[in-house]
């Protein structure tokens, strides 16, 4: 990562947190050409990709979590006698919806990884 504590850390916190280069450099009290120049230096490049990934990896750990939270509740909707039938054939369409959704994501990603692999000359043959 870049050298801790230097104008390039300060850059790199602006870029996550604002919505332009130009409120980053503002935040951080750099110029918005400095900014600029330090996205055009591979490494200061590879330090944000490695910060937007692990941001990335955090919001899709808290999108499972309240998918995982809809799903209960949308079942207990489903299974409950009391609630209107409209509302539990709604809840069982979402689920059923978003199940063939997943398993189709879940069959994609490892099609892809046995194409990758057969690429990369990992893949074993038959």
């Amino acid at each position: 990562m870049a050298r801790s504590g230097t104008r390039h850390t300060r850059a790199l916190t602006a870029l996550m947190a604002a919505p332009s280069i130009e409120e980053a450099a503002a935040a951080c009290g750099l110029g918005v050409r400095t900014i600029k120049r330090y996205l055009t230096d591979p490494a200061f490049r590879a330090d944000l990709a490695a910060l937007e990934a692990a941001a990335m990896a955090q919001t899709a750990r808290l999108a499972a979590d309240a998918t995982t939270r809809a799903m209960v509740g949308l079942d207990a909707i489903a299974a409950d006698a009391s609630t209107p039938a409209g509302v539990r054939v709604s809840a069982w369409r979402v689920i059923l919806d978003a199940t063939l959704r997943l398993r189709e994501a879940v069959v994609l990603e490892a099609r892809v990884a046995v194409l990758e692999e057969a690429i990369n000359g990992t893949a074993e043959t038959a």
